[in-house]
């Protein structure tokens, strides 16, 4: 609601002028979001005093003379001199690019529609490492007591897993990762080339294309769907082994399987829906559009913000309703890297050469990569409402940046 304080005297006419032609106190109080109290005393005061700005009032006797008051003050700037306060800041020569902004009036900071939760002290986290092929998996590795290095890699994930895969697939095994700082290793390379494992050539800012992604996602849901949900390091790491063990292989094959549609329209039809059966409609057709279009217009706006937007009391499980029907769901934006003309070049390529694969060409390769699960939910939840079909849309799409050009902590 808006303060008190920030109502002048033209804005006190008008929601007067507005009582005065017939409105009621509740319509006026929620089209100026002012409190209803406050709308129903301005008018009671109107009414009394037939004046409609606030009285000023005389104020508390000051307790200090103004020699005291500038005693104060330097008091606390020459205590602070004796205090000294340092933290660390990471500068980059390449922008921003998690740089949120949203359009918002003075003094209305700290409304719900406004706030962007962020948990910097999160319970814990575990890195996990895993590959996925047609008919197979390896184990689940969690990666404990620090980050993954190029020694690491060799010790924890070639070695006792992709060895295993080379000698039973035999020398048709080619093994696909990311272009990560610790899989580029002259080292890992090295171990490669001596085991006689094919490593796929990657493009560069290609993250879209590590289709194990879907997998990650497909775990956590699995995760925060248990009965009783990990509450500590030791739970995490059981259930994310229980559940890893229980995706269904269908799932991993389909995922391996969509790589030869890359870079193909999606042709699915929309769902038909005039033999559904609908239930009593709270809103009008009217309030209904809006909701879609603001959806439409702004596909990152919460619930919360079409409610207020809409003026109806309605919950969110409705606008999620009325935006279902409007074939829009909330997903998770595309996270895309800057691409210029020459990385555009080399990802088309790479697709080119690979376009006649078949099933018996893919089930030959190894996906794997690693994924960071935390324990809680993630402090960054930034979706988008979107049709099928329609991910690639600049609208859909956040622009990151996961190798910085240089950058210095001080």
């Amino acid at each position: 609601m808006s303060s008190r304080h920030h109502i002048d005297n033209f804005m006190r006419g008008r929601i007067i002028g507005k009582i005065e032609k017939g409105r009621k106190i509740t319509d006026v109080a929620r089209e100026f979001d002012i409190a209803h109290s406050f709308v129903s005393r301005l008018w009671k005061s109107f009414k009394t005093t037939g004046m409609g700005s606030r009285r000023h009032g005389v104020g508390r006797v000051r307790s200090t003379t103004p020699a005291e008051d500038r005693y104060i003050v330097l008091y606390q700037q020459k205590k602070q001199a004796h205090h000294s306060s340092a933290d660390e800041s990471r500068f980059s020569l390449s922008s921003d690019c998690r740089r949120q902004l949203i359009w918002r009036e003075s003094g209305t900071a700290y409304r719900p529609e406004n706030i962007q939760k962020k948990d910097r002290y999160q319970t814990c986290s575990i890195m996990v490492w895993a590959g996925i092929m047609i008919n197979g998996r390896t184990r689940l590795h969690v990666v404990a007591n620090g980050t993954m290095t190029g020694q690491r890699y060799i010790d924890e994930v070639l070695l006792p897993h992709d060895r295993l895969f080379r000698g039973a697939v035999g020398y048709k095994l080619v093994f696909m990762d990311d272009n990560a700082a610790c899989h580029r290793t002259l080292a890992v390379q090295d171990c490669l080339d001596n085991e006689g494992i094919q490593r796929l050539v990657w493009p560069a800012r290609s993250p879209d294309l590590i289709l194990i992604e879907n997998v990650w996602d497909a775990l956590r849901k699995q995760v925060s769907g248990r009965n009783y949900p990990p509450t500590n390091k030791n739970t995490l790491i059981r259930a994310l082994t229980e559940e890893w063990d229980k995706l269904p292989q269908q799932l991993l094959d389909n995922v391996v399987q969509s790589m030869k549609l890359l870079g193909a329209l999606d042709t699915r039809r929309y769902p038909r829906t005039e033999n559904w059966v609908w239930r009593t409609r709270k809103t009008t057709r009217r309030e209904e559009r809006r909701i879609v279009w603001k959806a439409l217009v702004d596909p990152t706006v919460t619930r919360l913000t079409i409610r207020v937007d809409v003026a109806v009391a309605i919950v969110p499980q409705t606008i999620s309703r009325h935006l279902a029907e409007a074939i829009l769901k909330s997903k998770r934006p595309l996270r895309a890297l800057p691409l210029t003309p020459e990385h555009r070049q080399l990802r088309l390529q790479w697709c080119q050469a690979r376009s006649m694969w078949n099933v018996t060409d893919w089930q030959n390769v190894l996906f794997s990569d690693e994924s960071l699960l935390v324990l809680g939910t993630d402090d960054k939840p930034v979706r988008v409402w979107r049709r099928p079909g329609e991910r690639y849309n600049s609208l859909h799409t956040v622009l990151r940046h996961t190798a910085r050009t240089a950058g210095v902590m001080v």
